[in-house]
């Protein structure tokens, strides 16, 4: 019987750090991509629109690379990562400010309704259901909409990050607040979507 090879253990950001700060890309690529789909979260969750969080993703990962030599470790690397991109989105933001440019997008949260269903808004209708359910779930999508827009800026931004995946310690990080503002605003932000919903659908 022929013994498979053991498998290596990945190694750790602070390895990588050390070869991509040496010039290694394929080093830095392994790093960015432990890290890519919170970064996407933190700026979908800040701009509330796929393509702008798409656009500062790139210019994140691209900053990331070019002053990657200046990354001391004083911070986790995710840390560091969700920095550069809180900036970038704001940059952003105060871009569509001085353009009076309105950004209306669809949102990925989930939420419980009184039923006791997840709902979740899809960019596309879940092959899964027949087109009964599929017209239930859109309506379903509308509503979750519509109360999701009638919170408070602040509480939409930390339920976006909540639901893609984000801790509590993260999602600190992605708004620049302390721990104990981010839990309250996340549990007053659940709380409210309940009762919208409930107010909607009796």
């Amino acid at each position: 019987m022929v013994e498979k090879p053991a498998q290596l253990p990945e190694p750790d950001d602070a390895s990588l750090i050390q070869q991509a700060q040496q010039g290694d890309r394929a080093a830095f690529n392994q790093l960015i991509g432990k890290y890519q789909d919170k970064i996407f979260a933190v700026a979908r969750g800040l701009l509330r629109d796929y393509h702008e969080a798409q656009e500062a993703m790139q210019e994140t990962l691209l900053s990331a690379y070019q002053s990657l030599k200046n990354f001391r470790g004083d911070s986790s690397f995710l840390t560091w990562l969700i920095a550069i991109a809180r900036n970038k989105c704001l940059n952003r933001r105060r871009s569509w400010a001085r353009r009076k440019k309105v950004i209306i997008s669809a949102s990925e949260q989930a939420v419980e309704t009184k039923d006791g269903e997840q709902v979740r808004l899809l960019d596309a209708p879940d092959p899964a259901l027949d087109p009964a359910q599929q017209a239930i779930r859109a309506e379903q999508q509308q509503l979750l909409r519509a109360a999701i827009e009638q919170l408070d800026e602040p509480s939409r931004q930390v339920v976006k990050l909540h639901f893609e995946g984000l801790s509590h310690e993260e999602i600190v990080q992605a708004v620049n607040c302390p721990l104990g503002t981010v839990k309250s605003r996340l549990s007053r932000a659940l709380a409210r979507l309940k009762t919208l919903l409930k107010e909607q659908t009796e």
